[in-house]
C-alpha cells in the first residue's frame, strides 16, 4: 500500500485506475490536473468515446484488447478531451493489476507530450517549408563539398543556368570550365577563411547550352561555410542568381533616366512628383529655384513648408481632388515666388503603380505671369475699347438730342414768322428765341470743334500776362443767363488784389464758364453755386462748388474723359454732350494748371477746383461757328397738350398750332403734363422723352390711366431717335414717336387724323 501510494504521488504522471469492462474508479492529481475531471466525476463516465476524440477510437479499442488478451500494451499515443473541451497529447501506459484479487483490476499511467508533439509538428513543417523553399527558389542553390569543390547537392534553380547539365557528382572545373579559374578560388577561400563572400551583377559569357554560342550573363551569388551533421569537414553552400533580365532593364532605365532628367533640367517648366501624404519624391531644377532652394533638400518636404498655410491649404486641396479623379486637372494658381506673386498653369495627374493603385500626382506647372499680363493688358484694352465704342454711340445719340432740342423752336419760330407774316411783336419774340437757340448749337458746334482741336494739337493759345479777375468775368458774362434761367443764387468770392497768370483769356474763361455752366445744368432748379478764388502755394485758385446732384465716389477720376456723363437717367438729364469737362481738363492743361473733382457722393453736391501757375507760358487760340433751322404749314383745329422742358420749344410749337386753329395747353416737366392732361382733357398730347421730375415714358403710363387717358393721342416727340427709344416708348403706351424738329406737314396729318 505504502509503495502504491508512492508510485500514485508522483507529480507529472497521471495515474487511472479502472476495469477491463471500461468502469474508471480512482486517479491521482496528476491525471485530474490533465484531465480537468475529479476522481469522482471519472468513476461516473461509463462512455470512454467522451475522453477520446473519434480519431483516436480505434487506437483506444485496439489497446483494450491487448490489454484483455496479453495484460499489457506497449506505450502509446492518442490525444485526450479535457473536461472543458480542449484537447491534450498523452503517452498512455495501461497494465492489468496482479494480486489485486481482480483479474479485470487495470492501472494506466499518462504522460502529458503535448509540447514535444507541437515541436515535432513544427520541426516537420519547417522541414518541409525548407524543402518547398529550396525546390522553387528561383536562385541556385547547391552543397559543395572536397578539395575539388565537387557539386553534393543541386537544386531545381540550377536547371535555370545550365539547362541540361548534369551537376551533382561533378566539379565547378567541369560544370563552369570558363570561370572555373577565379571561381574556384573564391570556393576555397570561403572554406579555408570561413569568411563568406558574394557579389551583385558580375558579369559573365557563358554556354547556355553545349551547342550555343557564349552570351553575356549577369549573376548575383554568396558563398557561405557550414558544418554538416556526421561530417568531419565543412561544406560550401553556393546560392547563385541570375539578374541578366534585371540588369538589362536598369540599363535601359538608367539609359532612359539619363534621358528624362535631361528633358526635366533643360525645361523652363517646374516638374515635380508627390507621395500620397504630398511629400515631395522628385522636384526639377525649376521647381527648385522657384523655391529658392535645391532638389535634394526639398525631397522628402511638402507645400506647407515653403508656402503660407492658406496657399499650402488651396495646393493639398487641389492634390486630394486630382488623386480622387479618373484624368488630369488643370488649375490656373497664384503662387509666391521670391516673395513675389506669380501666376502658374499647372497640370496635375493622379500617379498609379502597376495594378492601377493610385500612389502619388505628377504635376506640370508653367509660370504664365507674363502672359497673363499681357492678356490683361488685352481686356483692358479691350474693355476701353468698348467702353469707347459705347460711349461713342451714346455721344452720337446725345448728339443728336442736343441739336434736334434748338433746332425744333426755331423751326417752329420760322413757321410762325410765316404764318404772322406782318406781325411785328410776334416775329421780334421768334426771332429772339432762334438767337438763344442758335446760341446753343453755335456752343455744342464750338464745344465739338475745341474738343478736337484740343485731341489733335491743333489749338493755339494767345498768350499774355492777365489779371484772373478778367478771366472770371467773361466767365461769368457767359454763363449768368444759364443760371437766371434756372433760379439759382451765384455767390462769388474774389480776393481785392488782382492775381495774374499768364495765358489766354477766352480760353481760360471758356473753361470757367463750362464749370459754371455744368454746375447750372447738374443742380436743381433755385440751387446754390459758389465761385471761390485764392491764391495758394504760387498757384491761382478757383473753386465752383454746388449744392446739385453729386457724383458718386467711382466716377471721380472719369467724369473728364470724353464723351462721359455721371447719370443719364432722364430725370435727371439736363442736356450736354458729355464733352464740356474733357474741354476743361485740355484746356486747362495746356495752360499748365490742373482741374480735380470732389463730391461727397449722390445729391452731395459737386466741386470742381482749378489750379493755375501764377507765371506760365504756352501757345495758341480758338474758333467759332453756326447753324441754322426751318419752316412750318397749318393744321386742323385739335384740344393739344404740349409737355417740353424746353420752354422755347414747347411755347413755339404750343404757339404755332394755336395758329393753325388748335386750343393748346403747355406744361414744362413730367408731373405738370399729367395733371394738365386729367384738367384739359386733350385729344392729342405732344410730349417730350427727358425731362425732370418724371420722365416721358412714366408720365405716358399715368396719363393712360387718366379717366380719359385711354382715348387720348399721345405721341412722343424728342431727340431720342434710336430704335430702342421707339421700342420703349411703345411699351410705356405712346401711340407714335417723331424726332425733332419734327416736320409741319407730318404735325398737320397728325392732328387731322390722316
Amino acid at each position: 500500500e505504502e509503495r502504491l501510494q508512492k508510485v500514485i504521488s508522483v507529480q507529472n504522471v497521471g495515474v487511472l485506475f479502472f476495469n477491463l469492462d471500461g468502469q474508471m474508479h480512482d486517479a491521482n492529481g496528476a491525471l485530474e490536473r490533465l484531465s480537468g475531471y475529479t476522481a469522482e466525476e471519472l468513476s461516473r463516465i461509463t462512455d470512454w468515446a467522451l475522453l477520446t476524440p473519434p480519431e483516436f477510437m480505434d487506437v483506444t479499442r485496439r489497446a483494450a484488447t491487448e490489454l484483455a488478451e496479453r495484460g499489457a500494451t506497449a506505450p502509446y499515443e492518442k490525444q485526450w478531451i479535457r473536461k472543458d473541451g480542449s484537447r491534450f497529447w498523452g503517452l498512455f501506459s495501461p497494465t492489468r493489476l496482479s494480486g489485486s484479487g481482480s483479474e479485470s483490476e487495470c492501472v494506466e499511467f499518462t504522460i502529458d507530450i503535448s509540447e514535444i508533439k507541437r515541436a515535432e509538428e513544427q520541426l516537420r513543417l519547417h522541414r518541409q517549408l525548407l524543402e518547398t523553399m529550396v525546390s522553387h527558389l528561383p536562385a541556385a542553390v547547391a552543397l559543395i563539398q572536397g578539395s575539388d569543390l565537387t557539386f553534393q547537392m543541386v537544386n531545381p534553380g540550377y536547371q535555370a543556368i545550365s539547362p541540361g547539365k548534369q551537376m551533382v557528382g561533378k566539379t565547378i572545373a567541369e560544370v563552369w570550365p570558363e570561370s572555373q579559374p577565379l571561381f574556384g578560388q573564391r570556393c576555397r577561400h570561403v572554406l579555408e577563411t570561413g569568411e563568406p563572400l558574394g557579389a551583385d551583377d558580375e558579369r559573365y559569357e557563358i554556354h547556355r547550352y553545349s551547342d550555343a554560342p557564349l552570351e553575356t550573363a549577369y549573376f548575383s551569388w554568396s558563398m557561405r561555410r557550414i558544418h554538416l551533421p556526421n561530417e568531419v569537414k565543412p561544406g560550401l553552400l553556393l546560392t547563385i542568381w541570375e539578374t541578366t533580365a534585371r540588369k538589362k532593364i536598369e540599363m535601359a532605365l538608367a539609359e532612359r533616366t539619363s534621358l528624362l532628367s535631361g528633358v526635366l533640367e533643360g525645361t523652363t517648366d517646374v516638374i515635380f512628383v508627390k507621395d500620397l501624404n504630398g511629400s515631395m519624391l522628385l522636384v526639377n531644377a525649376a521647381f527648385a529655384a522657384a523655391a529658392g532652394s535645391t532638389p535634394e533638400l526639398l525631397v522628402g518636404k511638402t507645400d506647407a513648408d515653403w508656402f503660407p498655410p492658406d496657399v499650402a491649404a488651396a495646393v493639398r486641396q487641389q492634390d486630394e481632388a486630382v488623386m480622387a479623379g479618373e484624368s488630369p486637372m488643370e488649375f490656373e494658381e497664384t503662387l509666391p515666388v521670391a516673395g513675389k506673386p506669380r501666376v502658374f498653369l499647372t497640370l496635375k495627374a493622379p500617379l498609379r503603380d502597376g495594378s492601377g493603385r493610385v500612389i502619388g500626382i505628377l504635376g506640370i506647372g508653367r509660370d504664365i505671369t507674363d502672359r497673363k499680363r499681357a492678356e490683361d493688358k488685352l481686356h483692358r484694352l479691350a474693355a476701353e475699347l468698348s467702353d469707347a465704342d459705347r460711349r461713342k454711340d451714346v455721344f452720337l445719340a446725345t448728339l443728336a438730342h442736343e441739336l434736334r432740342n434748338p433746332l425744333a423752336p426755331m423751326r417752329n419760330g420760322l413757321q410762325i414768322m410765316k404764318l404772322t407774316k406782318n406781325n411785328s411783336d410776334a416775329a421780334e419774340q421768334v426771332r429772339a428765341m432762334i438767337d438763344r437757340q442758335l446760341s446753343q448749337l453755335v456752343r455744342l458746334v464750338d464745344d465739338l470743334l475745341d474738343v478736337s482741336r484740343i485731341t489733335q494739337g491743333k489749338v493755339e493759345l494767345r498768350v499774355e500776362r492777365i489779371d484772373l479777375k478778367t478771366v472770371l468775368a467773361a466767365a461769368l458774362e457767359a454763363s449768368r443767363p444759364a443760371i437766371e434761367e434756372a433760379g439759382h443764387e451765384l455767390t462769388v468770392v474774389v480776393p481785392d488784389a488782382p492775381i495774374f497768370v499768364d495765358g489766354d483769356a477766352a480760353r481760360l474763361a471758356q473753361a470757367v464758364s463750362n464749370l459754371l455752366n455744368n454746375s447750372a445744368k447738374y443742380t436743381r432748379r433755385g440751387g446754390h453755386i459758389l465761385m471761390t478764388v485764392w491764391r495758394e502755394d504760387g498757384m491761382a485758385v478757383v473753386a465752383v462748388k454746388d449744392n446739385g446732384i453729386g457724383i458718386p465716389p467711382a466716377m471721380l477720376d472719369r467724369v473728364f474723359e470724353m464723351f462721359m456723363q455721371v447719370d443719364r437717367s432722364l430725370e435727371k438729364t439736363a442736356g450736354g454732350l458729355g464733352i464740356g469737362l474733357s474741354l476743361v481738363k485740355g484746356l486747362l492743361e495746356m495752360h499748365g494748371g490742373t482741374v480735380e473733382a470732389m463730391s461727397d457722393g449722390e445729391g452731395m453736391g459737386s466741386e470742381f477746383v482749378v489750379r493755375l501757375p501764377v507765371v506760365t507760358s504756352v501757345i495758341a487760340g480758338p474758333q467759332r461757328e453756326s447753324g441754322e433751322s426751318i419752316g412750318v404749314v397749318p393744321s386742323a383745329p385739335r384740344r393739344i397738350l404740349v409737355v417740353d422742358d424746353n420752354v422755347d420749344s414747347a411755347d413755339s410749337l404750343a404757339q404755332m398750332l394755336e395758329m393753325l386753329g388748335n386750343e393748346v395747353r403747355t406744361a414744362y416737366d413730367g408731373e405738370a403734363g399729367i395733371a394738365a392732361a386729367a384738367q384739359f382733357r386733350p385729344d392729342l398730347v405732344l410730349m417730350d422723352i427727358g425731362m425732370p421730375k418724371l420722365n416721358g415714358y412714366e408720365a405716358a403710363r399715368r396719363i393712360r390711366q387718366l379717366p380719359s387717358g385711354a382715348a387720348m393721342l399721345l405721341v412722343a416727340l424728342t431727340g431720342w431717335g434710336q430704335e430702342d427709344d421707339r421700342r420703349k416708348s411703345a411699351d410705356a403706351g405712346f401711340n407714335d414717336h417723331l424726332v425733332k424738329p419734327v416736320d409741319v406737314d407730318t404735325l398737320i396729318k397728325l392732328i387731322s387724323g390722316s
